[in-house]
């Protein structure tokens, strides 16, 4: 996903009597805004907002694009060019975590955004009043879905239209159905957004229901996430109450990682990369492996274990792997040959690897990685029986030697692909 982020100053709101500053973050590809809210001038706190909004309803991205480069690469002196060799905390934090950032100066970012602002405006919400599925409340354009009620009992309204002339979720989340099943055509709409929306999302489905913007055959579904919390069991923050910086938490995963690997590697060069996708590693890992509805505690040295279910002992089964042909300067693409099962250890191996693609299919299915998660933690703990009780390179012959080593090879594209999949960078070595 490419998300772009633009800013555009107007006379958004006549009543006010003068302009203000209208923040837009949204999909590059689909033109689905993410994030939408007006500011009396644009800045560096609302470049953040929209950014910190977009991630929070709808998960991490590719690229980012951008016309604000100050905000992500440090500026010297107010006014002046920016240092694209000195990130900002969030520019570094974007870096860590992969994703491209494409600033203002690139022609790629020109453009983008001015298109999509007449999408706030009045055409989608006439659209559905004139259908009679919308209907002014208190100043305000309501949908008012059948089934949906306040604790009073009266009729639960979807804002379409602010009574001060301001759009909300309810209108952007509107129109991003309308482009994706009419343009896009979409067969399948999933929400990566946390579990407190689930009420927004059932009304925002059943509006659209009955606009005819999402026909019964397209499937529309909120995948809820849920709460991080610290070994206390309450909502993760740091030690003043704040909410933690995601450069911060990737900073202290990476910095604990490069303490558990620091008697491995001599060369700090290869100490600090390798920390770096542990650490990262870890961390995703300790948020996909658990089932996505589910509160989980973020315990760093937990998630930083050579052992057990988490993303350093599938980074180290898969090096385990690679280290076998590594020794045997031997190219693991090219290990292809017929696999022969001839003891229990390869046996119980292969049987496992066979499960991958069922694993995946589920996991796409059902939109919850923890499956394949789990999936892939018993290849790996598969893999030590193998290798301690079935010589591979020391194999009796070389019909067992070329058999064993394409079991090694199949066991490292499994793992290296699943960890893919999920997002985990693979270390060469660990």
């Amino acid at each position: 996903m490419m998300l772009h982020q633009d800013g555009s100053r107007h006379l958004w709101l006549p009543a006010l009597g003068r302009q203000i500053d209208l923040i837009v973050t949204m999909d590059d590809a689909t033109s689905e805004i993410y994030s939408g809210f007006f500011v009396e001038e644009e800045g560096t706190a609302s470049s953040f907002r929209g950014l910190r909004e977009a991630i929070a309803r709808h998960g991490l991205f590719c690229t980012f694009y951008t016309d604000r480069g100050s905000h992500y690469f440090h500026t010297p002196k107010a006014g002046e060019p920016v240092d694209k060799s000195t990130l900002t905390q969030v520019g570094r934090a974007l870096a860590q975590l992969g994703i491209r950032h494409i600033p203002a100066y690139s022609p790629e970012a020109r453009g983008r955004s001015e298109r999509l602002f007449g999408t706030l405006q009045d055409r989608l919400v006439k659209e559905l009043a004139e259908a009679g599925v919308a209907t002014i409340s208190d100043g305000a354009l309501c949908a008012f879905p059948p089934g949906f009620t306040n604790r009073d009992g009266t009729p639960l309204p979807l804002i379409l239209r602010k009574s001060d002339g301001g759009y909300g979720y309810g209108t952007t989340d509107m129109a991003a159905i309308r482009h994706r099943v009419r343009d896009l055509k979409a067969d399948r709409i999933t929400y990566v957004v946390g579990s407190e929306q689930s009420v927004h999302f059932e009304m925002v489905f059943a509006v659209a229901r009955q606009a005819g913007w999402l026909p019964e055959q397209v499937r529309a579904e909120h995948a809820a996430i849920g709460m991080v919390t610290g070994t206390d069991r309450k909502r993760f923050r740091s030690r003043t109450g704040e909410s933690v910086k995601l450069a911060d938490l990737i900073d202290e995963a990476i910095s604990r990682a490069e303490k558990v690997i620091e008697d491995r590697y001599s060369e700090p060069r290869l100490r600090a990369q390798i920390a770096e996708a542990v650490g990262i590693g870890a961390l995703k890992y300790a948020d996909l492996s658990v089932a996505r509805d589910s509160s989980y505690v973020l315990d760093f040295d937990r998630m930083l274990t050579l052992t057990g279910n988490t993303g350093p002992y599938l980074q180290y089964a898969a090096a385990r792997c690679r280290r076998i042909f590594d020794k045997g300067e031997l190219d693991p693409d090219e290990a292809i040959g017929p696999i022969l099962l001839g003891e229990q250890a390869e046996r119980a191996l292969a049987l496992r690897l066979l499960g991958f693609a069922a694993a995946v299919a589920e996991t796409e299915e059902t939109a919850e990685p923890h499956k394949l998660a789990a999936f892939l933690c018993d290849p790996a703990s598969d893999f030590p029986p193998f290798y301690e009780q079935c010589p591979v390179l020391k194999a009796d012959d070389p019909t067992t030697r070329g058999s064993r080593l394409a079991l090694a090879a199949l066991t490292l594209r499994v793992l290296v692909a699943g960890l893919g999949l999920l997002g985990i960078p693979v270390p060469d070595r660990m």
